[in-house]
């Protein structure tokens, strides 16, 4: 009897692979499978013959040679901001130009930074680092010793990898320090200990790596240890993200965290002791520790959390008191609120001054700052006049000061500074115009999803080409992860586009940030469709108004929102013109197995569970291709060193489309440049040139 009960649950369970059999089969067959193989000589011959393809194309069209000079001098404009982190004493800041193709790392003082004429010092030129060496260094950043500031782990690419190497400099002596710190290249994880320790988090050989591709052991390594001699503190299990640790300087202490990321969306949470051994913290999964005081942790809830019988809800940040009696607790009876935004609004950052916690808020996406002081939490909004997106961009931790800019579609770039010592504001730099936005308008519509959700979009335009309509125009968007996306100035999109007579539309759709946790969590997993339904709504709503019409109308994305383009392209290619998809994830069912792509399971869902595969399969780009039917123009754009998302996506998709004698495709990877596409300025001048020319070209823009 059990033996026939667990027949039929074994048949119950296999009925969704098996029923329509043959159209499962058909989608699931992948007979471009070899291009996954990103480095093998035939793959790369064929990349290097539809690159040469690509090439040829733009570069036979009237305005690609302008749009490459236009975007490449702008590029490399010296008087474009420069933007910096703050020091105790100085600022730094990383810039690239026509002679600095790789880039300067230097600084200056603020007071210098103010001037006219501001003179910089070279901290480490990466030209030279790179000629010296033999590689295309790509600086990734670095991490400063708060307490010996002159040392610096430095994050150095290959070509612009997520992978990188890190190695110890001192920027006084402005050299890599001597027998200092190394980690070969790997994707990795650390924080510093002390001026003689690290914590590092890396590929330490076979079983160190989780399914995702990232480090799952944290070992503590002292200066002059090899990595196989460094002690492991904490690992977590091959089934999780990934582990790592951070540290949060508070007043007169200092805490050292490690973290077992589950999923992309939730951690647990471990205070490091001062002998190593981790004491868990005691908060929801899904939380961020925005910073910690000497007494006090803050955190943001991003699930609802019931503790000492009171009901916390997400988007919540919570004030908990801490104590120091047995190694550092959370004393959960004290938590209480301080912020939180209406469902109109949302946190698009948290930064902590020295005696302050900025809150970046947007307000049906427009953004403002406000406040509280450390000693009474008590939120205030800061009155910086601004009429256009404001955003924080660089703050102090040991100062009260902080940067911010103001900007609009069509309002250049404002760079500001506020000192709250002496409650003044002023401006740093302001960007000049780029193009002609005299007339150009900027509104913020609403439409109805297919749920009757409504969606917010912008939409930006000359007053005259709005009025006449049947305009040509890009429709961007993301809808994933939790990002928001804001109104910002681009020089590319205001003299290639707009000047000449296109519309530009900004979507704020569903599996974004924009609204706070809710307006993410509805579309993901099972949900994930409601994205793709925002975005093709205003497509039609775009169309409806007789902004466009469907051969005019252009969607783009990359990444997420290549997915994105992929998946409404595939669902209704009649309501578009030309897609432009960027280092995008397309063949859903194998995404997880490719690259990083295990770790964005729980937004996506699990390809390998039935019942998740079925619902992944009916959005799946690649899976939902169809014969005899007329899609537009496309153009694939990825890199061959993304190491994030695997460029057989778009090699796929393009070659699938190939075999179905599917007209009007165009495709460029990058050698370099990682999962930005680009490893330096030339090389995003090209993408720039690329998209926009051949954009222009399709749907009949002209000057």
């Amino acid at each position: 009897m059990r033996l026939i009960r667990l027949y039929i649950v074994i048949i119950f369970l296999l009925t969704p692979l098996t029923q329509g059999c043959a159209t499962m089969e058909e989608k699931l067959k992948d007979d471009f499978i070899h291009l996954e193989d990103i480095d093998s000589k035939e793959n790369m011959d064929w990349v290097k013959t539809q690159n040469a393809l690509s090439k040829k194309k733009v570069e036979s069209l009237k305005n690609y040679q302008s749009n490459f000079d236009f975007a490449l001098n702008q590029l490399n404009d010296k008087e474009k901001i420069p933007y910096f982190s703050i020091f105790e004493n100085h600022i730094e800041n990383f810039w690239r130009d026509e002679k600095n193709v790789r880039g300067l790392w230097r600084k200056t003082t603020l007071e210098n930074y103010q001037s006219k004429n501001t003179k910089w010092e070279t901290i480490l030129d990466f030209d030279e680092l790179a000629k010296k060496e033999d590689k295309n260094w790509v600086y990734k950043g670095s991490v400063s010793l708060e307490e010996k500031p002159e040392l610096a782990l430095v994050m150095l690419s290959d070509g612009g990898k997520d992978a990188l190497e890190i190695r110890e400099f001192n920027k006084k002596t402005k050299q890599f320090v001597k027998d200092g710190f190394f980690i070969p290249e790997a994707k990795s994880r650390f924080s510093w200990r002390d001026e003689d320790h690290i914590f590092i988090a890396t590929d330490f050989g076979e079983g160190s790596a989780t399914n995702s591709g990232y480090p799952r052991v944290v070992k503590f390594l002292k200066r002059g240890q090899k990595l196989d001699e460094a002690i492991v503190i904490a690992e977590t299990k091959k089934e999780y993200n990934s582990a790592g640790t951070y540290r949060v300087n508070a007043e007169t202490k200092k805490y050292d965290i490690f973290y077992e990321s589950i999923n992309f969306y939730e951690f647990y949470s471990y205070f490091i002791n001062a002998d190593n051994s981790l004491t868990k913290i005691n908060i929801p999964k899904k939380s961020n520790i925005i910073t910690i005081t000497d007494n006090h942790m803050l955190l943001l809830l991003e699930e609802d959390w019931e503790v000492n019988n009171t009901q916390f809800t997400a988007n919540t940040l919570l004030s908990i008191e801490l104590s120091h009696d047995k190694g550092t607790q959370l004393k959960l009876s004290t938590v209480k609120k301080i912020y939180q935004p209406d469902n109109k609004s949302s946190a698009l950052s948290y930064r902590k001054l020295k005696d302050y916690i900025l809150i970046n808020e947007l307000n049906n996406i427009k953004g403002q700052i406000k406040y509280f002081n450390l000693k009474n939490f008590e939120v205030k909004t800061l009155d910086l006049h601004a009429n256009a997106h404001l955003e924080v961009m660089a703050s102090s931790k040991k100062k009260n000061i902080f940067t911010y800019t103001i900007e609009n579609f069509n309002k250049p770039r404002t760079f500001g500074f506020y000192n709250f010592d002496k409650s003044k504001d002023h401006l740093l730099k302001q960007l000049k115009d780029k193009f002609n936005a005299q007339d150009v308008e900027v509104r913020q519509q609403w439409v109805k999803s297919k749920d009757g959700t409504l969606i917010p979009y912008f939409l930006v335009g000359k007053k005259d080409v709005l009025e006449k309509g049947n305009a040509p125009t890009e429709l961007y968007g993301y809808g994933g992860f939790n990002v928001t996306l804001t109104p910002y100035y681009s020089q590319f999109i205001g003299k290639l586009w707009l000047e000449k007579g296109g519309v530009y539309v900004l979507s704020n759709i569903r599996g974004g940030g924009e609204f706070g946790v809710e307006w993410h969590q509805s579309a993901i997993l099972e949900n994930k469709q409601k994205s793709y339904d925002d975005f093709i709504a205003i497509a039609e709503d775009l169309i409806a108004q007789k902004i466009t019409s469907p051969k005019k109308l252009a969607i783009s994305g990359g990444s997420n929102g290549g997915l994105l383009v992929g998946a409404v392209m595939t669902q209704r290619p009649d309501l578009f013109g030309f897609v432009y998809c960027g280092v995008p994830l397309l063949d859903m069912m194998r995404y997880h197995k490719l690259l990083a792509g295990a770790s964005w399971m729980a937004e996506y869902g699990n390809p390998d569970i039935p019942e998740q595969r079925k619902t992944i399969l009916k959005y799946s780009p690649y899976q939902n291709l169809k014969k005899d039917t007329k899609y537009p123009t496309v153009l694939f754009f990825t890199s061959t060193k993304d190491d994030r998302v695997h460029p057989g996506h778009a090699r796929k998709m393009f070659a699938k489309m190939k075999s179905m004698n599917i007209p009007n495709l165009h495709y460029y990877e990058n050698i370099d440049g990682g999962h930005a596409g680009a490893a330096n300025n030339k090389e995003t001048a090209f993408k720039v040139a690329l998209k926009y020319t051949l954009m222009a070209d399709v749907l009949g823009l002209t000057d």
